[in-house]
């Protein structure tokens, strides 16, 4: 008897812990993840540059300068997971990967579950890592939600980036390596000899090829889909901005279900 009444206090504990921290980090999402070097808050640093940024560049400049911040902000190539202070939900999620790849759900080597990518700015820049794609979806919706500026995602069937529309004006931007051009994919083709330049100073000449081979170009505007497989993405999208409301309302919950139950036992 004694023992249950002990589990019942410690799920109590846990789920309060978790409620706190995943509620704080809705106003202050940078809070569980780790700060530079100078343990200063990267997330808030970036944030605050940019909005400064904002108010003095033209927006052809902002979102080239954007496109740098997220770039020198975030390492590339990497994933981590979400923490379970930030999002418990999300993080849970990530331990059904093996699952997701035994249904044939996901391939092998994707862990889009364990190592989740945020379409929030906020979840992303916190994180500090990522592959292309979750670089270009936090250039697309900081650009888009945070400085109402028009963006697509745009998938090069093997690499990922972001067009900018600036009255009717379209520009490509590469979070990734930080590398921007004045046109839009359409052009692409008349600049074959500057894209590749651009790329071999980078010592990432293998890029540039991705700009040649068919794409998934989605009109939706902001951090949404850049591949064929809508479904999936949007259905995880929608989970993310659920678990955020509901993270720390069921752990809420769960702890006052299991503070009573150990009371009363």
């Amino acid at each position: 008897m004694k023992k249950i009444k002990n589990f019942y206090l410690f799920l109590a504990i846990l789920f309060f812990v978790l409620f706190s921290t995943n509620s704080i980090s809705r106003f202050y999402p940078d809070t569980f993840y780790f700060p530079d070097g100078n343990g200063q808050s990267t997330y808030l640093k970036n944030i605050n540059e940019l909005d400064k940024k904002y108010l003095v560049l033209i927006q052809s400049d902002f979102i080239k300068h954007a496109n740098e911040v997220i770039s020198n902000g975030m390492l590339w190539p990497s994933r981590s997971k979400i923490s379970y202070f930030d999002n418990w939900m999300l993080g849970l999620l990530g331990e059904f990967d093996v699952v997701a790849t035994y249904l044939g759900m996901q391939k092998s080597d994707t862990h889009a579950l364990r190592y989740f990518e945020s379409t929030q700015y906020e979840r992303a820049l916190s994180r500090k890592t990522g592959y292309c794609s979750q670089l270009a979806l936090a250039l697309a919706d900081i650009l888009n939600r945070r400085y109402n500026i028009e963006t697509h995602m745009i998938g090069l069937d093997g690499h990922v980036v972001v067009e900018a529309i600036i009255d009717n004006r379209k520009f490509i931007l590469d979070p990734s390596v930080n590398i921007s051009f004045d046109y839009s994919l359409d052009d692409v083709s008349k600049h074959v000899v500057e894209i590749r330049e651009k790329y071999q100073l980078k010592n990432e000449k293998f890029l540039a090829d991705f700009y040649f081979t068919p794409n998934f170009y989605q009109k939706k505007i902001g951090s949404y889909s850049y591949h064929d497989k809508q479904f999936a993405f949007n259905a995880l999208r929608f989970y993310e901005h659920l678990t955020d409301f509901l993270s720390p309302l069921i752990a809420c919950l769960l702890t006052i279900f299991f503070t009573r139950k150990y009371l009363r036992s």
